[in-house]
């Protein structure tokens, strides 16, 4: 599956529709409906699981048992569930779990399945695809550490050194958190999708020439498209930003 093709469909549609967006959910919904849809057509929708058991930590209550007993055994009955599954919590043999946005699994599940406190974690090596989603609804303000003065005296090279950019990492923490969960996964298939009703990155194509705020967010611009571009380059995932007025990818 061309994954890339996938989100930017999501893209677009947020950009025809964007009235028709109300809240995170609704990209989540959408994207976990196309990806279903598309293996449905390639008859490959369904997992196998090999190892249905439950593993648990055992830090539940005895009358609990059979509720796990009984999940564990329709795994075996059916040994089959749906590759895509919206905020799926993922398990790490070397490191802290994680929680993904929209997950897909390969077409087989290969290692068991862990049960912890009534939430079922996966394990992140039967992975082949994961997006994460981002949508910046009421913010306008990129970074209160670029001042003004800053911005009126700096140069399109000065925005794009190290110091200017370190400014947007210490005030994009979300962003930064879900790229380093994404990175972390053992697939090259991982996505991080930005949305937007204002143009939060100011992307400078995007930016409305006429307003006496063009210059300051233009330069700010510059320093998130360098911040972008390194994160792309460094790691695995790609990144897609979308607004009413245009898309941007950044990817290695």
């Amino acid at each position: 599956m061309e994954y890339r093709t996938v989100a930017d469909e999501l893209a677009d549609w947020f950009l025809e529709t964007p009235l028709d967006v109300s809240m995170e959910a609704d990209m989540q919904c959408r994207l976990v409906e196309r990806l279903r849809d598309i293996l449905q057509n390639e008859d490959a929708l369904y997992t196998t699981c090999h190892n249905p058991a439950l593993t648990t930590d055992g830090n539940y209550a005895e009358y609990k048992r059979p509720y796990i007993d009984r999940i564990a055994e329709s795994g075996r009955n059916d040994g089959s569930l749906s590759r895509v599954h919206p905020e799926v919590n993922l398990s790490d043999p070397d490191g802290p779990n994680e929680q993904i946005d929209v997950v897909v699994f390969d077409d087989e599940l290969s290692y068991p399945v862990s049960w912890n406190g009534g939430s079922k974690r996966y394990d992140e090596r039967d992975v082949t695809a994961a997006f994460e989603l981002k949508f910046i609804t009421n913010q306008n303000v990129l970074s209160n550490e670029l001042t003004t003065a800053t911005l009126r005296s700096a140069s399109k090279a000065e925005m794009r050194r190290d110091d200017a950019v370190e400014k947007l990492h210490t005030t994009n923490r979300k962003l930064e958190h879900d790229l380093n969960r994404l990175n972390d996964l053992p697939t090259d298939d991982t996505y991080l999708i930005v949305f937007s009703h204002y143009n939060y990155l100011f992307q400078p194509d995007f930016l409305d020439l006429n307003t006496h705020t063009y210059k300051k967010n233009r330069k700010i611009g510059w320093a998130v498209d360098t911040w972008l571009s390194a994160e792309a380059e460094s790691g695995s995932t790609e990144i897609l930003y979308a607004h009413p007025g245009g898309k941007t990818w950044w990817s290695s």
